[in-house]
């Protein structure tokens, strides 16, 4: 794993290997980032279910104004910690988040959810939401959306 464009462009990544986590592959973070454009210049960022913080280093790398990291688990935030370090980092269950997030008057421009496959999540206000999950477990949504399938990935791109 990789980071695949920007000042940061080939800078490997760690990830944890286990069953819990499921790093989205370079081939599919590619994708994304080519459709998403440089609309993350100078962006608010939020990678919602972080990982290994691919999503958090690729917008870092692209030149996002602020990125904030978060996952629960304390194993992947020091992966986190690692592969994003100019991330804010939060270790929070993910609607604690948000609603700090909102109550702080917090404006997110892209955010990046990806849950444990068949978790449906609240969405947090943002700009644009790219979530990812798994061919398996398809998701609705009520407002119209783009959906790019990439192997088993399904990958949902909400304008808000």
């Amino acid at each position: 794993m990789r980071i695949i464009g920007g000042r940061f462009r080939g800078k490997k990544l760690e990830y944890i290997s286990d069953e819990l986590t499921r790093p989205t592959t370079d081939r599919v973070r590619e994708n994304i980032f080519n459709i998403i454009g440089d609309k993350i210049k100078g962006a608010t960022v939020l990678d919602l279910f972080s990982g290994s913080g691919a999503f958090a280093a690729e917008a870092i790398s692209r030149g996002a104004k602020q990125v904030i990291a978060n996952d629960v688990r304390p194993e992947a935030v020091a992966i986190i910690r690692k592969n994003a370090p100019d991330a804010e980092i939060h270790q929070l269950d993910y609607r604690p988040l948000i609603q700090h997030l909102a109550e702080a008057g917090r404006h997110i421009d892209i955010a990046f959810i990806d849950p444990p496959y068949g978790m449906k999540v609240d969405l947090p206000k943002a700009d644009l939401i790219v979530y990812e999950t798994d061919k398996s477990s398809p998701i609705s949504f009520d407002q119209p959306v783009l959906v790019k399938q990439y192997g088993r990935a399904l990958v949902y791109f909400i304008q808000n």
